[in-house]
């Protein structure tokens, strides 16, 4: 019998099961009762384990309380904020600055507190009967029960006086905060004293945190994630500093432990994103204590927490220079290839342009003839560079993690941009004089490329909208181009509206002056080209101007094939994909065909009852999925776009999942929304 037990205790099976124990442990659900931070917890995995809604009850859930904020409705923005659940309230924020404390049976105002906007912009925080809120005035403490701030902690109830967007870690007897600008900030919870202060500045890069801060309470260490270097020309920034990276910070002293970047020199706006997930994995058989990060490339960065060394390794690739002088990009980057990835950058021309009908995919060819496509591909002044990942990959919400089983879902998008850089005269007035005395260019010219030859764009919150500047088109274009009606009538085949105003303000009178251009006043417009060119030139004033749009065809939609969006699930054990599938319907309303997979920036949660909550796509729905499979099981409309993670908590004996529903910030998200949705099951009163 002894034999046995000690050829049982030396066997593969046990020894799996005291790493599974192990993991267990290290992942323990007491960090998983309630939802007190918005991520869930320090850890940042939003999981939870209530498990009373499940796979077999879930199409039994029906909304129990809808809460109305009251702000001032925006269109281009929306609350960001996760709730959290404390003391029997659920507080969350709005966009006029309000804190708000919420009835978690009903959904009725307990209190409000106006603060310094934007109020938890992404994240609250709640420990030891106070909330802690981020403003852009430093954070502040609040009384769980009254609504009012709490003058016994910190300074008169307030830690410093810098913005920050990310819910703050506190513990026992410190708070850690991350600063917009680029700063990681520790303060003595009671006295209000600054401990140390961690600047993440580096060869004159500042990397915004934005996305997330959690931290390891057992080896007492910070994780955050940081935004690129801030624009797609990258002159002098050398590899970016801390920018793109998960970093590690020594809670004690506020040491730099390491730093794992995965685009250095960013000139595409290829952030890390998501609250850094930190987690225990088994990995053939190892346990490894582990942080993980998603990115808008699509990648997930996990790498050991204690020594920053990636769990899989990586390798290197070559990625082209940029052709703009006095540009000075990297040219190698890192690839990861295990856990295999969620999304990639690169377009395809042959795979991608959209064949959803002739009409859309001839809009998007011609808009594409100047563009190229490759792999990390630098913005050029000869050439458009089209691709995909400004919106994700992943977003700001991140990803979730079942801690049991090691899997982890992430939302992205698959969406279409074009990069473009063009000349400017950085003393315009000079340009407009010339330009006014020219009454060919006025007349022929002007109304979309302005007064001063620079030409104007829509962002993403509009539309697609684009008029190039013709500073300096002589520089890149040759004369026997620019004085060719044939190039000149198909660069204008489609004539591209901003908006409708600019319609019905005379576009279409506009477009037949186009199409009756000669070839004599090409020459002439030419020579006004040249004689500003020249001039710029002798002033010394070119200067450069690079951007990012939308590639849209023709009926709005994006103008590669769908799905435009997906969720994915992967084993961090393995690094391999469990299940991907499209998330969300997009509708195109000038055809009225519906496609699966669309844009998304809601997030996800995960609970133990086997299900992925999720929300954010342009269809407005709240959904749940079987995690093991990825299949829909439940969808319900909500008022709006859903635009934070979801949540959960148990009131009562009963489970409720909370949807922030206030609407899109980017065209096509619809209209905007002040509510705050909770669901229960029917029968559970």
């Amino acid at each position: 019998m002894q034999n046995k037990l000690t050829r049982f205790i030396k066997s593969p099976v046990f020894q799996l099961i005291l790493v599974l124990l192990f993991i267990s442990r290290a992942n323990g659900d007491d960090s998983h009762n309630d939802w007190t931070r918005s991520g869930a917890n320090n850890n940042s995995d939003k999981y939870s384990s209530l498990s009373q809604i499940r796979k077999k009850n879930v199409t039994n859930l029906k909304i129990a309380w809808i809460n109305k904020s009251g702000w001032a409705l925006n269109p281009q923005d929306s609350v960001q904020s996760n709730p959290i659940f404390a003391e029997n309230t659920l507080i969350t924020t709005n966009l006029d600055g309000k804190l708000i404390g919420i009835s978690p049976e009903n959904g009725s105002e307990k209190w409000r507190l106006s603060l310094p906007v934007p109020v938890g912009r992404r994240g609250l925080t709640y420990h030891d009967g106070r909330i802690y809120v981020p403003t852009s005035d430093g954070v502040y403490v609040v009384n769980t029960q009254t609504g009012k701030i709490d003058p016994t902690l910190g300074n008169k109830g307030k830690f410093g006086d810098s913005m920050s967007v990310l819910p703050p870690v506190v513990i026992s007897n410190k708070i850690f905060v991350a600063n917009f600008a680029g700063v990681v900030e520790a303060w003595d919870k009671n006295t209000g004293k600054s401990l140390w202060q961690t600047s993440l500045a580096k060869d004159n890069v500042v990397p915004r945190l934005w996305s997330g801060i959690s931290y390891d309470e057992d080896n007492q260490i910070v994780f955050i994630v940081t935004s690129n270097a801030g624009g797609l020309l990258g002159e002098g920034i050398k590899d970016g500093g801390y920018s793109c990276s998960l970093v590690a910070i020594n809670a004690k002293d506020g040491a730099i432990l390491w730093q794992f970047q995965e685009i250095k020199h960013d000139i595409w706006d290829l952030d890390v994103v998501g609250p850094p997930i930190i987690t225990t994995i088994n990995v053939n058989g190892k346990v490894v204590p582990v942080v993980a990060a998603v990115t808008k490339s699509g990648n997930t960065l996990l790498v050991n927490r204690l020594s920053g060394k990636p769990v899989f390794g990586v390798s290197s690739q070559k990625v082209p220079k940029s052709d703009i002088p006095g540009e000075n990009n990297a040219t190698e980057q890192i690839k990861i290839e295990l856990p295999q990835p969620f999304s990639d950058n690169q377009f395809d021309f042959k795979r991608d342009i959209t064949t959803l009908s002739e009409t859309q995919r001839d809009y998007v060819l011609h808009k594409l003839r100047n563009a190229k496509s490759g792999n990390f591909l630098p913005v050029s002044l000869n050439h458009d560079v089209v691709f995909f990942g400004l919106h994700g990959g992943a977003e700001w919400p991140g990803a979730a993690l079942d801690p049991r089983s090691g899997v982890m879902v992430v939302p992205s998008n698959h969406q279409p941009w074009v990069i473009r850089a063009g000349y400017v005269d950085k003393n315009s007035s000079k340009t407009e004089a010339l330009a006014k005395q020219h009454p060919l260019y006025m007349s022929k010219c002007g109304y979309c490329h302005g007064d001063g030859l620079a030409g104007t764009y829509l962002h993403e919150f509009d539309g697609d909208g684009y008029y190039p500047s013709l500073v300096g088109i002589t520089k890149i274009r040759s004369k026997q181009y620019l004085t060719s009606v044939t190039a000149f009538r198909n660069d204008h085949k489609y004539f591209p509206l901003l908006s409708a105003e600019n319609q019905r303000a005379g576009a279409v009178a506009i477009k037949t002056k186009l199409d009756s251009v000669s070839e004599v006043e090409l020459d002439n417009i030419y020579a006004l080209f040249t004689k500003i060119d020249l001039n710029i030139t002798k002033r010394n004033d070119f200067g450069v101007n690079a951007f990012w749009q939308l590639l849209l065809d023709s009926d709005g939609m994006p103008g590669t094939n769908p799905p435009w969006g997906y969720l994915t699930a992967i084993n961090l054990n393995s690094g391999k994909i469990k299940w991907r599938t499209p998330f969300g319907i997009a509708h195109d309303a000038v055809s009225g065909k519906d496609y699966a997979g669309d844009i998304n920036f809601g997030g996800v949660m995960i609970s133990q009852g086997g299900l992925v909550f999720a929300n954010g796509t342009r269809d407005a729905m709240a959904r749940a999925f079987d995690l093991d499979t990825g299949k829909e099981l439940w969808k319900s409309k909500l008022p709006a776009v859903g635009s934070a993670p979801p949540m959960t908590y148990e009131y009562k004996g009963c489970q409720y999942v909370v949807f922030t529903a206030t609407g899109g910030r980017f065209v096509g998200f619809g209209k905007p929304s002040d509510s705050t949705v909770a669901y229960k099951l029917s029968n559970c009163k």
